[in-house]
């Protein structure tokens, strides 16, 4: 390739804040998660930093890309408000998806042109400039390859396993830059676990570590946890996070790699060395600041009408639809809610108040986070990922997560011949497994 035309096929990196920066490369300006203001996870998690990049900008843009539907990556109240000319001109990408949720939303919502990219397999966007997308669990990541570069965005694809790293190393190929998350971003103890998220945080060194040995990239840029917990119910949360320039130093002392860090407005050509001090110390700054300043949300009180009320509502609805769920979903949960001072049984038979410390339940929280549990399909993921709750004995706040789970599953899904059918082409499934396994050790 002459060097002329090598040096345009280098990408620029343009910051914008969290787990969103914008591509730069030839005529093409693909932006990346844009979450620009604003709490995500109910009032849950506030950004760090402020951000530069305007809803203007995005007249200049030609191409957004959003992972998943978390609201840290989709978020719907921002890209409301991206103006109508960059609507209609802007190819906003999303993967291939059955449910159809987020494409759908975008159209509604006035983006003209929304492609739903093919998984595993590199796709043109202009000549010499091709992506490809691949899912893994309800994420998903991007790469983007030049005559001269290839970058890797893994944002907070949860990749702890060789074998799911080698299987995207194997697609995408060679990597000069990789893009990953680099602290814990769920529920991670209660106020008193301070050893629990400092091991998490540890952890999250150790996927890195992982990822480099496999995907083997020449610079590692830390990213998407440029975040603090900022309700008081969560607040707790920020005595481990890792802190960015401490990843860097990480990355190039431990494993020998270079290490960049950006900034919102950093701009980076990404064939250029990268002094990542100065934007680690800035993030630094700022989150001493907002530590210093204390929470900066609250949940707001409910009601014990309200509450009992919808969750009644939640259960004669899904009841009507399929009686049978009453025979299937077996499991309790005794939450406590601290606005109410009082605790409840939840089941798929109702909601019940009992005479319950908070000691004693699953799940100690505010009457708001479990309506929202309730009240959408997503409600009980946030709350998790948010952290907004404790629990006494951490292993039973599962049975709180779960009969979530299986209640929103129940009340989307009819017990019908379909569902029969696909139950017992499961356990067909399993037992085939089971078989396998037996017949291979007895090979042995």
């Amino acid at each position: 390739m002459p060097n002329n035309d090598r040096a345009a096929a280098i990408p620029a990196i343009r910051w914008v804040n969290h787990a969103s920066f914008i591509i730069e490369v030839g005529d093409l300006r693909l932006l990346s998660d844009p979450w620009l203001e604003g709490t995500a996870f109910k009032d849950g998690w506030a950004l760090i930093s402020p951000t530069v990049f305007e809803y203007s900008d995005f007249t200049d843009l030609t191409h957004v890309w959003i992972s998943h539907q978390h609201p840290d990556h989709f978020a719907p109240t921002n890209l409301v408000k991206v103006p109508a000319d960059a609507k209609r001109s802007l190819t906003v990408f999303y993967r291939e998806d059955e449910d159809k949720l987020v494409v759908s939303w975008l159209r509604a919502k006035g983006f003209a042109n929304v492609a739903e990219l093919a998984l595993d397999r590199w796709i043109p966007l202009a000549p010499g400039i091709e992506v490809m997308c691949g899912r893994h669990s309800d994420d998903s990541w991007l790469a983007l390859r030049t005559p001269a570069t290839t970058l890797l965005n893994v944002n907070d694809v949860v990749l702890k396993r060789a074998d799911d790293i080698r299987r995207i190393a194997q697609l995408v190929g060679r990597v000069d830059v990789l893009f990953t998350q680099f602290s814990y971003a769920q529920w991670t103890g209660n106020p008193a676990d301070t050893a629990m998220r400092k091991r998490d945080a540890a952890e999250k060194l150790e996927r890195i570590r992982l990822q480099d040995s496999i995907v083997n990239p020449d610079v590692i840029v830390p990213f998407a946890s440029f975040v603090y917990f900022c309700n008081r119910e969560n607040f707790h949360h920020n005595d481990g996070v890792n802190a960015v320039g401490d990843v860097a130093a990480f990355v190039e002392t431990e494993l020998g790699k270079r290490a960049a860090v950006l900034y919102p407005g950093d701009r980076w050509s990404v064939d250029q060395p990268c002094d990542w001090r100065p934007a680690a110390q800035r993030y630094a700054a700022d989150f001493r600041a907002r530590i210093a300043g204390g929470a900066t949300h609250a949940p707001r009180p409910g009601s014990s009408a309200e509450f009992e009320t919808t969750i009644r509502d939640f259960l004669k609805r899904l009841t009507a639809k399929n009686p049978t769920a009453r025979l299937l979903v077996r499991e309790k949960s005794i939450v406590y809610l601290t606005d109410l001072e009082r605790a409840y049984q939840l089941s798929i038979n109702g909601v019940a108040p009992v005479d319950a410390a908070p000691s004693e339940a699953d799940v100690v929280t505010s009457s708001e986070n479990v309506l929202y549990a309730f009240r959408t399909p997503w409600g009980g993921n946030t709350l998790h990922v948010s952290g907004r709750f404790t629990s006494p004995v951490h292993e039973r706040r599962m049975r709180f997560f779960e009969l979530v789970r299986l209640l929103h599953h129940y009340n989307r899904t009819p017990i019908d011949a379909s569902w029969l059918g696909a139950q017992c082409r499961r356990v067909a499934a399993g037992i085939a497994r089971r078989l396998g396994s037996v017949s291979r050790r007895g090979a042995v």
